[in-house]
């Protein structure tokens, strides 16, 4: 197939509406000159310290904590259950007897009804 290739200038298939507006010159006047951010705060904090004591993040950063309120133990009410072991019996799986376990791994083919 590489024969038959016929070389010729890459063409893009994408062709792009109106002119380019970035140039390398534009470009590289923008960079040199420093700027603050348009959403920048006016006046930088005194320090970090500062900032940390003041800043809160899901909650206060400080040294202060407040303890939440003990509750006491936690406990079930009657008739209410945390675990399914804890459950009536009648509510447990029913125990397989060996002929039922045979039944199942043989696959059934073998059963009369």
């Amino acid at each position: 197939m590489n024969p038959t290739r016929v070389v010729a200038k890459h063409v893009p298939l994408i062709k792009f509406l109106g002119k380019r507006t970035h140039s390398a010159k534009n470009i590289s006047s923008d960079i040199s000159t420093p700027h603050t951010h348009s959403q920048a705060p006016a006046a930088l904090p005194d320090s970090f310290v500062q900032y940390r004591l003041r800043a809160q993040q899901h909650g206060p950063l400080g040294a202060t904590v407040l303890k939440a309120p003990s509750k006491g133990s936690i406990a079930p009410v009657a008739g209410e259950y945390f675990l399914t072991r804890d459950l009536p019996s009648r509510f447990h799986y029913t125990k397989l007897d060996q002929a039922e376990i045979e039944e199942i791994n043989s696959g059934g083919a073998d059963l009369l009804f």
